[in-house]
């Protein structure tokens, strides 16, 4: 679940903006229920790891959002 901000990155850069948002927010409902149940890991859902995770993951989805749309500006202006 380390890597969520990384797939959070990587959803935004290649999806649209609801759907890269949609897979992050899934990604993390399933893999710390995953967690939460499999291991000893977290303590719940008040753990501060996974709200910081999920945070940061969403950052990151935003980042790749913006790049995305950097990207296809720069297309569309090129000659």
């Amino acid at each position: 679940m380390i890597l969520l901000p990384v797939v959070g990155f990587f959803a935004g850069l290649l999806l649209r903006v609801p759907w890269g948002f949609v897979v992050t927010l899934s990604g993390a409902a399933v893999g710390f229920t995953i967690v939460g149940f499999a291991t000893d890991e977290i303590s719940g859902p008040g753990d501060l790891f996974v709200w910081g995770d999920t945070l940061i993951a969403l950052g990151a989805t935003w980042l790749g959002v913006r790049l995305r749309e950097r990207r296809v500006r720069r297309q569309d202006v090129a000659p």
